[in-house]
């Protein structure tokens, strides 16, 4: 099996969300992850950009990642009553999660916990840092994931909220 990022292609013709204008500053990102396969929205023809995203959708694009990287074509079988369970099932299975790690997949994700599931996906080499920052406003080796936290900044995948760093693992 061949690896890389090279794996992830827009395999999708563009959409456009109604709740996406060409002018929201994340147009072009939602539009990428659209394209890849990695996220398809919430709904016809809407992607709610300032929603939060829930544990299930968390798992459902870490394991989308998972096998697009490894030139899988990011489909999750669909298992179980829940349009989540066969993501949770391939996140067990794969050892991105642990067997009752959350409490609820229904509830919003963390900002910490999606970066701790990002962090499992892909091979530590993909993670080089480019980066040395040892130290955030909000983020300090007690905070829950701190060390995922750090290998994304680090790794210049996520620069934080503000011209500090701020990254406020605990919101959704």
């Amino acid at each position: 099996i061949q690896s890389s990022l090279a794996s992830f292609t827009w395999n999708k013709e563009p959409m456009e969300f109604s709740d996406v204008p060409s002018s929201h500053w994340a147009h072009y990102y939602i539009s990428s992850i659209y394209q890849s396969g990695l996220m398809v929205g919430t709904g016809d023809d809407t992607f709610s950009p300032s929603g939060a995203v829930s544990v299930a959708q968390a798992l459902t694009v870490a394991v989308r990642v998972w096998d697009l990287y490894r030139d899988g074509d990011g489909i999750i079988e669909q298992m179980g009553e829940n349009w989540y369970d066969g993501a949770v099932d391939a996140a067990l299975r794969l050892g991105v999660i642990k067997t009752g790690q959350f409490d609820s997949y229904t509830r919003s994700a963390t900002r910490a916990e999606v970066a701790a599931l990002l962090t499992r996906v892909l091979p530590a080499e993909e993670y080089q840092a480019i980066n040395k920052i040892e130290k955030l406003p909000d983020v300090n080796q007690s905070t829950p994931h701190a060390e995922a936290i750090f290998t994304l900044y680090n790794a210049g995948i996520i620069s934080g909220s503000d011209g500090y760093g701020t990254f406020y693992p605990h919101k959704d």
